[in-house]
């Protein structure tokens, strides 16, 4: 999986002009808010990136930086996806997602519970005792049909 040259190179340098000035990194917290109007972040940015000027308020250079923008964030993400990081938002998200199944896990645990409470003593076996009652009557019956024909066709073999 191929990264962007520029977003690799954005980030080099913005990581050596870190090491050389903690307030850089302070300033990189805020970043992925909005590309623009951080001062030597976004110069870097727009310098590798062809851009014109933050400062330059034209229609079309708005437009540029947008698209800009949008070529990094989608870099950003395909890099942290490479090295299997999720963002805070996603995680946010699922965590919350994650509470509200379990808390809808705990209500249906809990109706189960007070099903099995007030379930009739008993129903399990009882309805077996049912089946067997009906299976019994059913031999039963099968029986009788069974001495019925048989009766019948030793009288029509006895003719």
């Amino acid at each position: 999986m191929a990264v962007d040259p520029k977003f690799l190179e954005f980030w080099g340098s913005t990581l050596l002009a870190a090491a050389r000035g903690q307030q850089q990194l302070v300033r990189l917290g805020d970043w992925p808010k909005g590309l623009k109007d951080i001062g030597e972040l976004s110069r870097r940015f727009a310098e590798i990136y062809g851009l014109p000027r933050p400062a330059d308020h034209t229609p079309d250079a708005a437009e540029t930086w947008k698209a800009a923008e949008e070529q990094f964030q989608r870099a950003f993400r395909q890099f942290l996806k490479m090295i299997d990081v999720v963002p805070a938002s996603r995680h946010r998200a699922l965590e919350k997602k994650n509470a509200v199944l379990q808390h809808r896990v705990e209500e249906l645990e809990e109706r189960l519970a007070n099903l099995e409470k007030h379930r009739p003593a008993g129903a399990a076996e009882g309805f077996s005792q049912l089946m067997r009652q009906q299976q019994h009557q059913f031999q039963r019956m099968m029986q009788s049909f069974s001495d019925l024909l048989g009766h019948n066709e030793a009288d029509n073999d006895g003719r």
